[in-house]
Parts: structure tokens; sequence; C-alpha cells
């Protein structure tokens, strides 16, 4: 499945959580607390670029630093060729333009005062992405990365497999296919035992939180369509299958997102070269300093 495909029935099934919404307390606030220093320190009239804008939890943050004496005009973009509505405001210019790719940006140079990224353009060709969005920047850039070996990719990587095993191996629409279709004492056999084998998977998996909300689904399906023609279950069950493999892909896709503090040092070095006065990377840590969540990369033109 395409990038643009992968995310687009994300972002417009349910646009409003932020990225960072399931993150600790203290780790959300940190997040926040940088970007509204960030947008509030730009003077009145700034243009922002949000790279892999997705439902736009910057642009809601950049709303709350907007006032009448500070206003922003911000530009989101995503690879998702459909995007949820910009939250303009009275303070906040705001457009979001979906099916742009953001190894090729269709801005002039130095186009933007500051250039932002939250969990985005990593997804990407990482290494044009950034070229682009040195190009197009003309004061600072900032962004949060996925980290190769942070929590958040660890613990949902591996999803994708969850995901393969329960509908290729254990072949889940099948065996729901079989017994909305004849009811019999075999088909129902069948589903008791994936029913079991999912229990069984859940306890020996370190993140079990997919299989367990994907056994509520089941339950869910079948409480709903039992008993029913096939007319009334064929395609409810076509789109449970088709979200299943969607979210699989796109564990696969955060895996593959994730990047190494040596290749993101390495960005910094190939921003001093386009001509950025600092380029650092920062380590977001989890409360106690216990789990990596990703890096912060920062860089800025010479004043």
């Amino acid at each position: 499945m395409a990038q643009a495909d992968l995310w687009s029935p994300y972002w417009q099934a349910d646009p409003q959580p932020a990225s960072i919404d399931a993150f600790p307390t203290d780790v959300r606030d940190a997040i926040e607390l940088r970007w509204l220093t960030h947008f509030r320190r730009l003077p009145a009239g700034a243009r922002v670029l949000d790279i892999g804008c997705g439902a736009g939890a910057l642009a809601v943050l950049a709303a709350r630093a907007a006032t009448a004496e500070h206003p922003l005009d911000f530009t989101g973009i995503d690879l998702a060729a459909d995007v949820p509505t910009a939250p303009a405001t009275a303070f906040l210019a705001a457009r979001f333009l979906g099916g742009q790719d953001a190894a090729a940006l269709s801005f002039g140079d130095a186009a933007f005062d500051l250039v932002v990224s939250q969990f985005g353009f990593e997804y990407g060709d990482f290494d044009p992405s950034l070229i682009e969005a040195a190009r197009v920047c003309r004061g600072a850039l900032l962004a949060l990365v996925h980290a190769a070996d942070g929590s958040v990719v660890q613990q949902n990587a591996p999803l994708a497999g969850q995901v393969d095993w329960l509908l290729d191996e254990r072949q889940l629409p099948a065996t729901l296919r079989g017994y909305l279709e004849t009811g019999s004492a075999e088909a129902a056999r069948d589903l008791k035992g994936l029913s079991g084998a999912m229990v069984e998977r859940a306890r020996t998996m370190p993140n079990a939180a997919f299989l367990e909300a994907a056994s509520r689904a089941i339950g869910e399906f079948i409480q709903a369509f039992a008993g029913k023609p096939a007319a009334a279950w064929s395609e409810p069950l076509e789109r449970f299958e088709a979200a299943l493999r969607n979210h699989g892909s796109r564990m696969r896709a955060l895996g593959a997102a994730g990047r190494s503090e040596s290749e993101l040092r390495r960005a910094c070095e190939r921003l001093r070269e386009l001509g950025f006065a600092t380029a650092t990377v920062d380590p977001l840590l989890s409360p106690g300093g216990r789990h990596l969540v990703g890096y912060w990369l920062e860089a800025r033109r010479p004043l």
C-alpha cells in the first residue's frame, strides 16, 4: 500500500487526537511546552511550515500561541491525499495541503521562518526531506523524530507481526466468515480456538493491548451480525480486515521511520553544511529518564 493511501483513512477516521496523546502527562506537557515556546518567540506574521502535519496537532498549539499582537501564518503538508480541515482562528491563518511529498516541496527557497515536524518527515525519504526542509527554511528548524531504539518504536513496530499472525496465520477473516455463514458447531469450535490462541499469545507478548482490543472488536462484530444474512455483514467484514491490515502497515512504517542518534548527528552535520549556524540533537526521555521516547532535532540559520 502506498504511503498516501496508508495514512489518508487514518487521519480522516479520527482526526482529533494528537500523535502524543498516549504519552505520559509529563512527557506530553514537555513536548507541548517546547513547541509553544518556539511559536511564541516568532515575530508577528511569521510563516510556519509543518511537514507531516497529520491531524494538525502542531497547528492547534500554534493557535494557542497566536495573539492579536502576535498573529501567525501556518501551512501544514502531508503525503496523505485527504487531510482534515486546518484549525484556523482569528490570529492564525492556517491551511493543510494533502498529497505533498516532503522530499519535493512546492515552496520557494527561504519561504518559512520556522519549519517543524512532529513524528512526520522521517516517514518519508529522510535525507532528501531534510535537504528540502533546509531549503525552504530561512530561520529555524525543529523536529521531533522517532527513535529507532526508543520505547514508541520498540513497543509498536512488533504489532505489524501480530496483525499478520491474526489475519494470515490464524485466518481471522475466514474464521469469522465461516461462523457467520453457517453457525455450525465446527465453525463455533474454530472461533473458540482462535479466541483461545489470542488469549495465550497476549500472555506472552510485551504489548498485548492490540490483541485485547482486537478480541473485543471481534466479539462486538459477532454480536452485531450473528444470525444475519451475508448481505448484512460481508462488506463490514471486508472493512474490518482492511482496517486491521492498514494498522499493521502503519506499525511497519513506524518501525522503518525510527532514526538512530548517529543518523541524526550526521543530519546535523549536513544542516551545518547547508548554512545553518547551529544544529543539535537532544533525547526526549520519559519521567526519571527511564525510557527514550524520541529525539529533538533543532537547527538555526545565522541571525
